[in-house]
């Protein structure tokens, strides 16, 4: 990363221990997904066609199309990740430990590739 000056390195490595020593998985899972509705406002996002979806309306639809904990899931908007991780959540409930953390990930995407099928 580029720096205009010298003097900002020392704040850029502080803010980075600061990441360091923060915990993630204290924050509310969809937190990005509240920081990806607050940076455009709705008449902007409306012009953009960025639309966010509520994580209990993407557990609603996930529910509807995700029957067996094997199935594969594709958002290839993806947007702030909503629908993947709770599709995650939903497909480790279904696996009742069957299926592997690597597993999971393999079959939610955001990229669709050769062999992925629809749900």
């Amino acid at each position: 990363m580029p720096f205009l000056t010298d003097a900002v390195v020392e704040r850029w490595r502080a803010f980075v221990q600061l990441l360091n020593d923060f915990d993630f998985r204290d924050l509310d899972q969809d937190v990005i997904g509240h920081i990806f509705q607050d940076l455009l406002g709705p008449e902007e996002r409306h012009r953009w066609g960025q639309h966010y979806t509520q994580p209990d309306i993407a557990d609603l639809i996930n529910a509807f199309c995700i029957r067996k904990p094997e199935a594969i899931v594709l958002d290839p908007a993806s947007g702030s990740g909503t629908f993947n991780v709770r599709a995650y959540a939903r497909k480790k409930c279904l696996a009742k430990g069957a299926l592997t953390h690597a597993d999971l990930l393999k079959q939610v995407s955001h990229v669709k590739s050769a062999n992925t099928r629809h749900i």
